[in-house]
């Protein structure tokens, strides 16, 4: 079988390319093009692909990648009802249930909401101090995916909510090899699994009582979990608890991180670029917060953030397994073969993008770029489903905190992208003086 060339990797220099990965793929991507194999330990083949057309192939063909839920690593940790664990067919009815709700149209019912949230977080900050943005950020997004999917908003639930969350969220960050199945075992009361096993099962607990409450009296308010509670079932009866349950971690765990992470990115770039910076603040005091359409649609703001989520997408590849021997091009992978979707190297191909390595939002106020070449929310029937919720909350924060506060960079911090959960971000957390 005609695999492309690549490098053959022992398993230190495995090791040290999953230590170094982005640095590593795009060292490989030099040598062997955009297409290249890897040859790991235990006979594992992966291939990795890094341009527009490879991605639409592997987006547009997810009935090659077939994964059954149990063999999913996210089903012990999101449960198996969640959309993240689905085959393809159950994924495809659960997506089409949940898209109106996180449609354009309807994000932006949850943008007033969002704002409030945000105004009052910034209130809490003080000039003079210095502040980790990546924390920060975590914190407000937490707060607006509590009340805006949750639907919390009596305080004592609000609080003992989040405090469950937060445990829960923060040591599943700290441990974000809890993803293999290998380490998915409770070896005793220490171990990493055990300890993530307590604390999400003391958030469900609360969980529980929320969503049974909601089930047994539907109300009108506009939270997911509020329309989650008036769907049926194939046979007409309301879904299950359990299942409700499952999606609402999954929006959590895939929402709260990568949104917050987005935003470190985008105020990292922005602030170490004073030309847009003084560009982007002098046009947001022209802008009304809450004429969120005008917001939403707002070019110089989409292109600054677009900018940067091409910079640094915080989920800089895909990986998918083969379910059956496949033809690309003139090669041939044996099922089982990992596809590695190099989104990241995609961004960086100087064809697409001159001077990849230089932030100029200018791009995107010059250019129009497909689905394929810029590619932060993923692609195809996997892409993610709440990008809408994510750039509207993106937009808000970022305008909400620029028009009220000038910032600047603090000195001797890395900016060096490093795995976190399930995203990459800036080692450092972007550390900022509040002026």
């Amino acid at each position: 079988m005609s695999l492309p060339p690549g490098p053959r990797l022992s398993f230190v220099q495995s090791y040290q390319a999953y230590r170094n990965l982005l640095i590593s793929l795009k060292k490989y991507r030099q040598e062997y093009g955009n297409i290249f194999s890897l040859s790991l330990p235990a006979k594992r083949q992966a291939v990795v692909l890094a341009q527009p057309e490879h991605l639409r192939w592997a987006f547009a063909n997810p009935q090659l990648f077939q994964v059954k839920p149990e063999q999913n690593p996210f089903t012990k940790i999101l449960g198996h009802h969640s959309i993240f664990a689905l085959d393809q067919k159950a994924h495809l009815q659960s997506k089409k249930r949940f898209m109106p709700y996180f449609s354009q149209e309807y994000t932006q019912n949850f943008a007033p909401g969002m704002l409030k949230i945000v105004q009052k977080k910034l209130n809490n900050w003080k000039v003079g101090e210095e502040l980790t943005l990546q924390e920060n950020m975590q914190d407000i997004s937490l707060d607006i995916i509590i009340r805006m999917i949750f639907g919390i908003e009596e305080p004592e639930k609000f609080l003992s909510l989040k405090k469950h969350l937060d445990a829960m969220l923060s040591y599943f960050y700290r441990w974000p090899s809890l993803v293999f199945p290998p380490l998915q075992r409770n070896l005793g009361p220490l171990t990493p699994w055990a300890k993530f096993t307590r604390l999400a099962e003391a958030t469900d607990d609360f969980l529980f009582q929320e969503i049974q409450a909601h089930l047994n009296c539907p109300d009108s308010e506009m939270s997911i979990l509020s329309q989650m509670s008036k769907f049926k079932s194939e046979d007409g009866s309301p879904i299950s608890a359990q299942e409700i349950r499952d999606h609402l971690v999954s929006f959590l765990i895939a929402g709260h991180e990568t949104t917050a992470t987005s935003l470190s990115w985008i105020f990292r770039w922005i602030l170490s670029s004073p030309s847009w910076k003084k560009k982007l603040i002098s046009h947001l005091q022209k802008l009304e917060l809450n004429d969120f359409s005008s917001l939403w649609q707002d070019p110089l703001l989409d292109a600054i953030i677009k900018e940067a989520m091409r910079m640094n997408p915080v989920i800089p590849f895909v990986l998918r397994i083969l379910e059956e021997e496949t033809k690309l091009d003139s090669y041939t992978f044996p099922a089982g073969t990992y596809i590695v979707i190099a989104i990241d190297l995609v961004h960086h191909d100087r064809s697409i993008y001159p001077q990849p390595n230089i932030y100029q939002p200018q791009r995107f106020l010059e250019n129009s770029y497909n689905q394929f070449q810029w590619c932060p929310f993923g692609g195809g029937v996997k892409r993610c489903i709440g990008l809408h919720f994510a750039m509207m909350e993106i937009k808000i924060i970022l305008a909400a905190t620029l028009r009220q506060f000038a910032l600047e960079l603090c000195p001797k911090q890395s900016f060096n992208s490093v795995r976190k959960g399930l995203s990459f971000t800036p080692q450092d957390g972007v550390k900022v003086m509040v002026t």
